[in-house]
Order: structure tokens, then sequence, then C-alpha cells
């Protein structure tokens, strides 16, 4: 986890204009599967008296790792608000870093890819950049979601390069 927080902070230092938001996936993070813990706004704006920055990075420091993995339902989420909110001319990208197999209850893969073709067919220009981290990520199903969502999947070793693998897909 101290690797997925280091890049996760330098791509918050790094981004200089857009939005960025945090959404958690797990059995840990609520009853939908998912949370939203810093709402996605102008990164360099102050909302609710502190900086988007900081909201973000105070948020980062609390991740931790476990429970049972919510993918599905996360990345459906995050990516539908995020089509919903797309700013023309500029990026707009949902970034999912997972370690391990779906276990979304009732949730199939299918069911999913096509739920993500269909909001990638509106034609906001939303990519949905993938990263797997470690050998117990599922590359098949992870790069199927990622090409529903037009985007890219890369598989990333757990190693001091994640950081940077993080804060390229954010940047």
């Amino acid at each position: 986890m101290d690797f997925a927080q280091e890049g996760l902070r330098t791509a918050v230092t790094e981004l200089a204009v857009g939005n960025a938001g945090l959404w958690t996936a797990g059995s840990s993070a609520g009853t939908a599967g998912y949370s939203t813990p810093v709402a996605t706004a102008p990164v360099r704006d102050t909302v609710d008296g502190k900086a988007q920055s900081t909201r973000l990075n105070t948020a980062i420091g609390g991740l931790t790792a476990g429970g049972t993995r919510t993918t599905y339902l996360a990345v459906l989420a995050a990516y539908q608000a995020t089509s919903d909110g797309a700013v023309p001319g500029r990026s707009n990208r949902v970034v999912l870093i997972t370690d391990g197999v779906d276990q979304s209850p009732g949730v199939s893969r299918d069911r999913v890819v096509a739920q993500l073709s269909a909001i990638r067919d509106q034609g906001k220009g939303v990519a949905l950049v993938i990263l797997g981290v470690g050998e117990t990520a599922p590359d098949g199903a992870l790069t199927a979601l990622a090409e529903a969502g037009g985007g890219t999947y890369t598989k990333v070793p757990l190693t001091p390069g994640l950081p940077d693998a993080i804060a390229a897909a954010v940047g």
C-alpha cells in the first residue's frame, strides 16, 4: 500500500489543472461496495475550507488494503459519474488500481463490460485506465474492462516502480 500511496500523492502534486476525486472499493467501503472519500473537484480549488489537493492527500494517507474486492461495482459507478461530469477538451479518465479478482456479489464481468461499452458509446471521451498490481491481478478480466471503457490495462509489479506507473496513469 505504501507504493500506491506514494504514487497517488505524486500524481496529486503533478496535476496542475483538472479535476480529481478518490473512490475506494471493497467490503469496508460501505454497503454499495464503494465510497467516495473525496468528491471530484478542481485540484487547485478550495472545498469546504481546505485545498482539494490536501483533502486528496489526507484520504490517500488513510487508504488500507483488505476486505472483499468489489471492483466491478466501483468501476462502473466511477465511470458513469466521470462520464456525467466529463469536460470537453480535457482529459477525462478513471484510473483503477487493483490487485485481485473481483468479488462483487451477483455482478458478472459480461454485464459490466456491456454497461461500460454503453457509457463509452455516449461519446464523452472518458478513458478507463487500469493498473493490475502484482501477480494475482486477473489480466483477462481487467483487459476486458479497460477496453470496454475506452482505455488501457497495464500489469505492474509490486515494486518501488509502482509510484511512477500510478503517476503516469493519472497524469
